[in-house]
């Protein structure tokens, strides 16, 4: 686990309501930039012809456990769970002190739990290709709601809730590979457009009991993940190569075999952070987005 990055100070900015749970809010001219923040990625998926998806903030519980995220990540999960859907159930919860004095919510009769919610928005894609083969490369965008549990949370750096935006490949080993490095590029003019200090990185995913971990192992001899960091300090976002992990998972084909496939994607609320550490508390000091990308 990273150490935590420099803090902002919150009372520099009034649109920025703070939960220590790791929940922020946002308003204002904070939520001008979050929104902003999206103009660079509709031009990079005109660029790549890249389809938009909107997808749900829950994910099939079945679909994850086949790409064995359970296994991998147990420490990031959030899980939906509702109260089962029996009378005498809903009535004993209803009926109950359902909350306690520390916040905690009572033992109660639950549902099967079949869903949990999203931790990354690129694992809702690869299912909706099962089965199929593909006759070109296939390039898909989406943004989501992201969750997952850390040790520590920090305003904007590390939330249990936060945003990710993404663009994923599905194709051959050199389309893929030629699509990471276009992305890397288009990050690398962007972040000189705005002046941020990134620098490139090899790193391993978080894996749960990472020394015992086939994965965590096989990313550190062959690594197929490079995060940009500010400077030396938190990753903003990663380029991924999957190989062709969930296109052998899902049966997606190109020419004949398992594809290959790769994501770029960033956490919006990281680039708010570093927007403002490099550019000042005033809104009048960042980067006009909207020029920079008009409609």
């Amino acid at each position: 686990m990273s150490a935590p990055a420099e803090p902002l100070d919150l009372g520099r900015l009034p649109g920025l309501r703070w939960s220590e749970e790791g929940l922020a809010s946002l308003s204002g001219p904070l939520l001008g930039l979050f929104r902003d923040l999206a103009r660079p990625w509709a031009a990079w998926r005109r660029d790549f012809g890249a389809e938009e998806h909107a997808c749900p903030v829950l994910l099939g519980a079945a679909d994850m456990d086949r790409m064995r995220y359970f296994n991998s990540f147990p420490h990031l999960v959030t899980l939906a769970v509702n109260v089962e859907d029996r009378e005498e159930s809903l009535k004993a919860f209803a009926g109950s002190k359902a909350v306690g004095p520390d916040g905690d919510v009572a033992p109660f009769r639950a549902a099967p739990m079949r869903h949990a919610l999203t931790p990354a928005p690129c694992y809702h894609l690869y299912p909706q290709f099962a089965g199929r083969e593909l006759d070109a490369p296939v390039y898909l965008g989406t943004r989501n709601a992201t969750f997952r549990r850390e040790a520590y949370y920090q305003p904007l750096v590390r939330q249990w809730n936060y945003h990710s935006e993404e663009i994923v490949c599905l194709g051959s080993q050199e389309e893929v590979r030629a699509f990471l490095s276009g992305m890397s590029a288009k990050w690398d003019a962007f972040f000189r457009q705005l002046d941020l200090p990134a620098a490139w990185k090899t790193a391993v995913d978080p894996f749960f009991n990472a020394d015992r971990n086939p994965s965590a192992l096989l990313q550190k001899l062959d690594p197929v993940k490079r995060e940009l960091t500010l400077g030396e300090g938190p990753a903003l976002g990663s380029a991924n190569f999957h190989r062709n992990f969930f296109c052998d998972t899902f049966r997606i084909l190109r020419h004949g075999k398992p594809a290959f496939s790769g994501c770029v994607g960033w956490g919006v609320e990281r680039m708010m952070y570093a927007i403002i550490r490099r550019h000042g508390y005033e809104p009048g000091g960042w980067p006009d987005l909207k020029a920079l990308y008009p409609d």
